[in-house]
C-alpha cells in the first residue's frame, strides 16, 4: 500500500541521516532558473517548440513543404522534434542551439536550488545537459566541488566529495555529443557506458532518490525496468520516488506492493526545503567535527569504492591502518572478534568496549574492524582521537554536541585511541548520551599498563567489555587465519621459505608466536628485532640517531605518539637541533608521520632492538629536560595529553620496573632536580614520595606526601591512601630494622586506611581494600604473628563486598588471602569459607594456583576529592 506522507517523510529522513543515497535528477529539477542570457530554462514541451523554430523553421527552404507540415504537428514532442532534425541532417545546428540555450545557468544565493549542496551527496546522476549543478557548487572549495563524468567518460576520481554523472551529455563538453533523438538513445543503450554501469552498481548498493522527473524519459524507464527486476522485496536498500505526478501505473503498483519502494508527491522545491530544514545542522556539525579531527567512515567507504582495484595496501609492511584496508577486507580478523559486532549490536544500548594489550599488537586494527562490522549492523561509525591541544572536558562536550545533533533513532559507534587516562569522561559521554541516540558503542584502545592502572575510573560500569589483544600466534585458529589472509592477498612472499606446504608454514607462524614478526618475516624474510638491530648499527651517531633513541625511550614509557611541533620543541629542549626532513629521511623505515603525528613502527619490538645504544643516564637527562619543558605550562588537575605525558615520564614504578632504572638514579638524577619547576604539581610530590618510600626513606616520603596533600587542600583520596600505605610499609620494614616501632607505624597506617575504606566511593574502595588486605598479610607473615579470627573475618567481609560490586581485580588478592589462611592453619571463619565458595562460583575458570598481580594501588590519581574530608 502507498504509505502516509508523514510516515514516508520520517523514514526518508532516517535513511538520509545514516548514509548518503544516490540522487537522480530529471528535467524538472532545473525548472525556474535562468541561462547566461537571462532566459528561464524551458521544460520539455517549450524546448521542443524552441528547437522547431530555431532549427527546422529557420531552415525550411531546404525542407519539403509537406514534411514541414508534419514536423509542425510534432513540435510539442521533444523526442519527435529531435528525430525530425536528424532526418534533415541538422544535428549540429540543434547542438549549437542547445549548448547556447542551456549554458551559464545561475540562480540567486537564496534560491531553493542552492539548498542542494547542504546535504553531503556522494553520487548525483542527471539527465540534464545544463550546468546548473556545477553552478550550485561553484563557489565552494575545490574539494567540495563535484567531479564530473560525461556519458561514456571514465575519468578517474579526483578525491572530490561528490561525483556528478551527466548521462545525456553536458554543455561544458558538447564535443562528447548529446542524447535527445531515437538514434542517439539506441546508440547510447547499445554502447558500453561507464556512467550507466556505475549507476547500475550504485543502484544495487545504495538507497536512491529520484527527483525532478515524472518518469516519462524513455532511457530512465528502460533503466528502471532492468534494475527493478534485480531488486527483491527483501533488498536492504530503499528507493524513493519524489514527483508531483506519477502517471506510470506499473511503477505505482510496485511501490504499493514492495516495502523498499516509496512515493512522496513532492516537487524539487519541497524536497530541497526538506533538506534545508533537516540537514543543515548535520552538515554543520560534521564539518565542525572534521575540523577537530573526527573521521566519518561512511565517507571513507565511498572513497574506498572510488579507489577500485588501484589501491596497494602497506598494512602488512607495518604502515598505520587506513580505512580502505578494512572496506577491502585486507586486515587479519581475529577469530574471537568475528561474531563480536553482532553480539554488541544485538545488546544495543550504551556500551564501552576496551581493547587493550601491549604496544603494537594490533589493537587499532581490531577496534576498526569492530567499527566497520558495526556499520553493517546499521551503526554510524566514526573515529575521534583526543588531540594534543585538546583537554578531556572539551573532548567530552564536543562528542555530546555531535550526538545531540543526530536524528532520532541513530545508532553510533565511536572509536578513540589511547583513552585510559580519560575513562571518566568516556563514562560521562555514555551516561549523558542524549535520548535521540538509540545505541552508542564507544570503542577505546589502551596500552595494557595504562588500562590496568586507570581501570578504577570506570567504577561499576555494567556494560564495560574488556577485550585483551595479544601478539601471540600460537593459537591454531589464529595462525590459520593469518595464513589464509596472506595467501588470499598474495602476501605469503618469503614465508614460503619456512615451509614446503601449508601445514609447515602454519607451524612456523605458531612457533614465531608474534603477529608483527610473522608479517615482517613474510615481507622481509627475517625477524624484526634482528633486522632493526643491524639497521641501526649502520646509522651514524648523530642528532637524528639521538632523537630516534629518545622517541623509542618515551614509547617504552607509554608515550605512543607525538605531534610534530611538541616533538621538535622537546628535542630542542634536550639540546638536539632536529631537521624533520632529514630525520624522516634517515629513520622513515621506523618512524611514520601521519596527520602531523609521529609514531614508531612496531615500538614494542623496536625497544628490544635499540636497548644496547640507550643508557639510563642519557634517557633520564632527556626525560628531565622534557618534563621541565612541559611543567612550565601545566596546572593542577589538568586533563590533556601534555599532563598525561608528564605523568608517564616521571612515573616511578614504570621507570624502575619496566625500564630497570635503579630507584636511587630516578631520585637523584631526575626527581630532585625537577623540584623548582614541578613543586606546584601534586603528582610530582606523590611520585617523589613513592620513590622515597621504596628506598625506605619513610620520613622523606611522608614529607613529600604532605606537600602533595597541601596542594590538594588535604582532600585527595589518592594522597591520603599513599600516606597510609607509607606508614604500613614503614611498619613492615621496621620488623627487621626497628622492631620496637614496627607495630606503632603499621597501626597508624592501618587506622588511616580503615577510615578511608569506610568513606570510599567504589572506584577507590576496591584499591584501598586491595592495599589493606595485601599489607595485612605481608605484615603478619613477616612478624610471625597469627592474625586474629576477628581480623580474618573483617578482611573476608571486605573481599566479599568486592565480589558483590563485581570487582575485576578480586581473584588475585583473594588467592593471596586464602593462601595465608591455609599456611597458618587458621580456623576457617564462616566468612572466609563463604568467600572461597563465592569466588569459585563467580570465576569457575580462574586458576587459584597462582596469584595474579593486576594492579598497583600507587596508580590511583585524578578527580578524587573526598566529601567531609576533615
Amino acid at each position: 500500500m502507498i504509505r502516509e506522507e508523514s510516515e514516508e517523510k520520517k523514514f526518508l529522513y532516517n535513511r538520509m541521516s545514516l548514509r548518503s543515497p544516490v540522487l537522480v535528477l530529471g528535467a524538472g529539477f532545473s525548472r525556474g532558473v535562468e541561462n547566461g542570457g537571462g532566459k528561464e530554462l524551458p521544460d520539455g514541451t517549450h524546448l521542443a517548440n524552441e528547437l522547431f523554430s530555431a532549427v527546422l523553421e529557420s531552415h525550411k527552404k531546404q525542407i519539403e513543404p509537406e514534411d514541414m507540415e508534419l514536423y509542425r504537428e510534432d513540435r510539442d514532442d521533444l523526442k519527435k522534434t529531435c528525430d525530425n532534425i536528424r532526418l534533415e541532417k541538422l544535428v549540429k545546428e540543434r547542438d549549437d542551439y542547445l549548448t547556447s540555450r542551456m549554458s551559464g545557468c545561475h540562480c540567486r544565493p537564496d534560491d531553493y536550488h542552492m539548498w542542494l549542496r547542504e546535504y553531503p551527496w556522494r553520487h548525483i546522476f542527471t539527465l540534464n545537459i545544463d550546468d546548473l549543478v556545477e553552478f550550485i557548487y561553484a563557489d565552494l572549495p575545490k574539494s567540495r566541488q563535484p567531479h564530473v563524468h560525461i556519458r561514456q567518460s571514465s575519468t578517474l576520481n579526483s578525491g572530490a566529495a561528490t561525483e556528478l554523472y551527466k548521462l545525456h551529455g553536458s554543455v561544458k563538453r558538447p564535443d562528447l555529443e548529446y542524447v535527445f533523438d531515437s538514434t542517439e538513445y539506441r546508440r547510447y543503450a547499445a554502447t558500453p557506458s561507464w556512467t550507466l554501469e556505475s549507476f547500475g552498481t550504485l543502484f544495487l548498493t545504495n538507497d536512491v532518490v529520484f527527483l525532478g522527473t515524472e518518469f516519462q524519459e524513455e532511457d530512465l524507464l528502460i533503466m528502471l525496468e532492468r534494475l527493478m527486476d534485480l531488486v527483491k522485496i527483501d533488498c536492504p536498500y530503499h528507493y524513493f520516488f519524489l514527483t508531483p505526478r506519477l502517471n506510470n501505473r506499473q511503477l505505482r503498483r510496485r511501490i504499493r506492493d514492495e516495502s523498499n519502494l516509496h512515493l512522496l508527491e513532492w516537487d524539487s522545491r519541497k524536497f530541497l526545503h526538506f533538506i534545508n530544514q533537516n540537514f543543515t545542522v548535520m552538515r554543520d556539525i560534521r564539518r565542525k567535527m572534521r575540523d577537530y579531527g573526527m573521521v566519518f567512515y561512511d565517507e571513507k567507504q565511498q572513497e574506498a569504492q572510488a579507489e577500485g582495484v588501484r589501491y596497494m595496501s602497506e598494512l602488512y609492511l607495518g604502515a598505520p591502518p587506513r580505512p580502505i584496508d578494512f572496506f577491502k577486507n585486507l586486515d587479519i580478523v581475529r577469530p574471537e572478534l568475528k561474531e563480536r559486532a553482532g553480539q554488541l549490536a544485538q545488546r544495543g544500548g550504551r556500551q564501552l568496549v576496551v581493547l587493550y594489550g601491549q604496544a603494537y599488537v594490533g589493537k587499532t586494527c581490531a577496534a576498526i574492524r569492530l567499527g566497520v562490522d558495526l556499520m553493517g549492523k546499521g551503526y554510524e561509525f566514526c573515529r575521534f582521537d583526543m588531540s594534543y591541544s585538546m583537554n578531556a572536558s572539551n573532548y567530552q562536550d564536543l562528542v555530546l554536541e555531535y550526538l545531540a545533533a543526530l536524528p532520532e533513532g541513530t545508532k553510533v559507534a565511536i572509536m578513540a585511541e589511547n583513552m585510559s587516562y580519560y575513562y571518566s569522561h568516556i563514562k560521562q559521554i555514555l551516561e549523558r548520551c542524549p535520548e535521540n541516540v538509540e545505541s552508542l558503542i564507544v570503542l577505546c584502545t589502551a596500552n595494557r599498563q595504562d588500562h590496568v592502572s586507570k581501570r578504577y575510573l570506570l567504577d561499576q560500569y555494567e556494560t564495560l567489555e574488556e577485550i585483551p589483544i595479544s601478539e601471540h600466534t600460537s593459537d591454531s585458529r589464529f595462525a590459520n587465519e593469518i595464513y589464509n589472509q596472506l595467501e588470499q592477498t598474495n602476501h605469503l612472499n618469503k614465508l614460503r621459505t619456512y615451509g614446503d606446504n601449508r601445514r609447515e608454514r602454519v607451524a612456523y607462524i605458531r612457533q614465531l608466536n608474534d603477529l608483527i614478526d610473522v608479517l615482517y618475516v613474510s615481507q622481509e624474510g627475517r625477524r624484526f628485532v634482528r633486522h632493526y638491530a643491524d639497521w641501526l648499527d649502520e646509522k651514524p651517531d648523530d642528532v637524528n640517531r639521538r632523537a630516534f633513541l629518545m622517541l623509542c625511550g618515551f614509547a617504552a614509557l607509554g608515550v605512543s605518539h607525538l605531534s610534530m611541533k611538541p616533538f621538535l620543541d622537546m628535542t630542542t629542549q634536550c639540546g638536539m637541533s632536529v631537521d624533520m626532513q632529514s630525520f624522516l629521511k634517515a629513520y622513515g623505515d621506523a618512524v611514520q608521520l601521519q596527520d602531523n603525528r609521529l609514531q614508531l613502527r612496531c615500538s614494542r619490538l623496536l625497544w628490544a632492538a635499540i636497548q644496547k645504544w640507550l643508557n639510563a643516564d642519557e634517557l633520564l637527562e632527556w626525560i628531565r629536560a622534557t618534563v621541565c619543558f612541559l611543567a612550565r605550562n601545566l596546572r593542577e588537575k589538568e586533563e590533556n595529553q601534555r599532563n598525561e605525558m608528564f605523568q608517564k615520564l616521571i612515573k616511578v614504578n614504570t621507570l624502575h620496573k619496566q625500564l630497570g632504572i635503579p630507584l636511587d638514579k630516578i631520585l637523584d638524577q631526575l626527581l630532585l632536580g625537577l623540584e623548582p619547576l614541578c613543586k606546584h604539581l601534586s603528582y610530582y610530590w606523590v611520585q617523589r614520595g613513592i620513590c622515597h618510600r621504596d628506598l625506605t626513606h619513610f620520613e622523606e616520603a611522608n614529607s613529600a606526601f604532605s606537600e602533595a596533600s597541601e596542594i590538594r587542600n588535604n582532600t585527595s583520596f589518592h594522597i591520603r591512601h599513599a600516606q597510609a600505605k607509607n606508614y604500613m610499609e614503614w611498619g613492615v620494614w621496621a620488623l627487621e630494622h626497628e622492631e620496637g616501632r614496627a607495630y606503632y607505624y603499621f597501626d597508624i597506617g592501618r587506622e588511616r586506611l580503615e577510615t578511608l575504606i569506610e568513606k570510599a566511593p567504589y572506584r577507590y574502595f576496591a584499591y584501598s581494600v586491595h592495599t589493606y588486605v595485601d599489607m595485612m598479610v605481608r605484615y603478619y607473615r613477616k612478624s610471625g604473628e597469627r592474625m586474629s579470627e576477628e581480623k580474618l573475618q573483617t578482611l573476608a567481609l571486605l573481599l566479599q563486598r568486592l565480589l558483590e560490586q563485581n570487582d575485576r581485580l578480586g581473584p588475585g588478592i583473594t588467592k593471596t588471602f586464602l593462601d595465608y589462611c591455609h599456611e597458618n592453619g587458621c580456623k576457617i571463619a564462616e566468612a572466609v569459607a563463604e568467600l572461597g565458595e563465592k569466588y569459585r562460583a563467580r570465576y569457575p575458570n580462574y586458576s587459584f594456583d597462582h596469584a595474579e598481580v593486576v594492579f598497583d594501588s600507587d596508580d590511583i590519581d585524578g578527580d578524587d576529592e573526598l566529601e567531609n574530608a576533615g
